[in-house]
């Protein structure tokens, strides 16, 4: 490779390792004021953390001795704080054993002057038995607490506002699920729920309520430091994982899901100890409980009645880019329209190879059938080490390995690996970024129909790209010009897609690792620079590509 080459992929990488780091420091963790220095009707994580320090001493699942005492300073503090403690007894049943559960729910409320709509705040007061929750939940806990406290010295609000601290949440959240079905949900205009899945990084909201719009609209305005992407609720109902906020979303009360996740190697173990909290993390989300407070306890919820859906992603630090979902169809439009004039450039301008394109296409599909497959061999291999032993790993590692056989055999017999590798070797980054675009726009048209949520990740990057590389074929742009038009494309879809990369990993640790590589299948083209000297041979000595049938 020549050193010019070298130089301008030197050069790249530099742009898209700096365009990630300029986006974290862009991003800062939340401040974390000194005690001393805090006014009355300010949050700081230091007081917050001497609750903490109470709440998370050791386990405390439902049911439990220490669950009972965690109650009763709960209680306690509330009680301190001059308000009234409502206690909703429930027996009810182990969502995963076979056998009864007492769940305490704890409630205290503040009356607003001219309620439209009820605020409720929650967090689970209990844990896993297996460790003592200092994370999850006894932050939320400690947030709840505080935030109480800087309202009673708060000007008053005109919504009522309840805190809600729910007791058996890790046995399948049965104190939320009892309060649901005993209480009246109609006047509840918000739920807020504060949660953790790590021990630190900054608080992202994952989940809201279906038609959204006026809602994160709100939040937005209200909030200092907001930190979300709307493909989070697509993600969030393909894990096994549930919150506090899932018997009050089935029956369609309006809500915010908030958590930080990073550290997930000490969720749901002895390790979530008070001396793995992050204060910046706590603060976060400290800041979203009494910004929403105050915001939403003025707003007329009346006025804020709507069916339509929003999305919504951080584009560069905090600043929060948010349409309307009805939009979607619209950017589907453009996204074809772009597409198919890339096209139709490229076969005018003889560039296109259509055998290269179903190479690159039949190479990403069999990578991703392949780590798809590593994937599920990995988490079975987990299952049935957790659900059994040692010993009975052995069966997924036999099939897995019956499997790997067969497809080698297979692949010798017919030389498939070799016809593929052989065609891979001439492919050049036009073919793999013309047919990533065919992949993107249909993934475009997927995510119109049924992840509306998603839609953005697809239909912008396509857009960007098909945009830039219309105009780069157009104007016959070569060499230096066309690698230096590419980052019109490259610097916007790295701010879109990287955090899809980030979440994902963060979704379950070293578990993940397969899933994201499949992701980086799809979306390193979209940030490939095009540069015409990198074209195949047949173009560099002038020859014209013919278009293959």
């Amino acid at each position: 490779m020549k050193i010019k080459n070298i130089l301008a992929w030197t050069f790249y990488l530099l742009v898209i390792v700096g365009v990630i780091y300029a986006n974290h420091v862009m991003t800062p963790e939340a401040h974390v004021p000194k005690k001393e220095d805090t006014a009355p009707t300010e949050f700081s994580a230091e007081y917050a953390l001497e609750h903490i320090q109470k709440i998370a001493q050791q386990p405390r699942p439902a049911g439990s001795a220490y669950n009972k005492e965690v109650r009763q300073y709960i209680k306690s503090q509330i009680e301190g704080l001059g308000f009234v403690v409502n206690e909703g007894f429930h027996t009810v049943k182990h969502k995963y054993e076979d056998r009864m559960i007492d769940v305490y729910n704890i409630t205290t409320t503040i009356k607003g002057t001219d309620n439209t709509g009820e605020i409720l705040f929650m967090s689970h007061y209990d844990s896993v038995d297996e460790g003592p929750g200092a994370n999850d939940n006894a932050q939320g806990v400690a947030i709840m607490i505080e935030t109480l406290k800087i309202l009673k010295n708060s000007a008053p609000l005109k919504n009522d506002v309840t805190f809600f601290f729910t007791d058996g949440e890790e046995y399948g959240v049965l104190g939320s699920t009892a309060y649901a079905k005993s209480n009246n949900l109609e006047d509840i205009g918000l739920v807020v729920n504060l949660e953790a899945r790590g021990n630190k990084g900054k608080s992202m909201l994952f989940e809201t309520n279906e038609n959204n719009y006026e809602i994160v609209k709100e939040y937005l305005a209200a909030s200092s430091k907001p930190y979300g992407y709307s493909f989070l609720n697509d993600i969030y109902k393909l894990l096994p994982n549930y919150t506090d906020y899932e018997p009050f979303k089935k029956e369609g009360v309006k809500g915010l899901n908030f958590s930080y996740n990073e550290g997930f190697e000490v969720y749901h173990n002895a390790s979530d100890t008070i001396e793995s909290v992050t204060l910046s993390s706590v603060q976060h989300n400290g800041l979203y409980a009494t910004e929403l407070a105050e915001h939403f306890g003025n707003i007329d919820f009346q006025s804020k009645q709507t069916e339509e859906k929003a999305v919504y992603f951080n584009l560069f630090g905090y600043h929060t880019v948010m349409y309307k979902a009805d939009y979607n169809l619209i950017l589907s439009g453009i996204a074809l329209v772009l597409t198919i004039l890339v096209f139709l450039l490229a076969i005018k301008k003889q560039v296109i190879s259509v055998t290269n394109i179903r190479t690159w296409l039949i190479t990403a599909v069999v990578s991703m059938i392949a780590i798809f497959f590593m994937a599920t061999l990995i988490i079975a291999c987990i299952a049935v080490y957790q659900l059994f032993s040692l010993v009975a790993v052995l069966i997924p590692i036999a099939i897995g390995l019956l499997v790997v056989t067969i497809m080698t055999f297979v692949s010798r017999k017919f030389k498939l690996v070799s016809k593929l590798a052989n065609r891979v070797k001439i492919l050049t980054i036009l073919d793999i970024i013309l047919a990533n675009l065919l992949i993107g726009f249909v993934l475009t048209g997927l995510c119109t129909l049924y992840l509306p949520n998603s839609h953005y990740l697809f239909a912008i990057t396509v857009i960007l790209q098909s945009f830039t590389l219309s105009i780069q074929l157009a104007c016959n742009a070569k060499g230096t010009v066309a690698f230096l038009m590419s980052f019109v494309y490259i610097i916007p879809a790295t701010l879109i897609l990287f955090p899809l990369l980030y979440v994902i990993g963060l979704s379950g640790g070293i578990v993940s690792s397969p899933f994201v590589i499949m992701v980086l299948f799809i979306t390193v083209p979209y940030v490939l620079p095009l540069n015409f000297r990198f074209q195949s041979k047949a173009i560099q000595h002038n020859t014209k590509m013919p278009v293959h049938h």
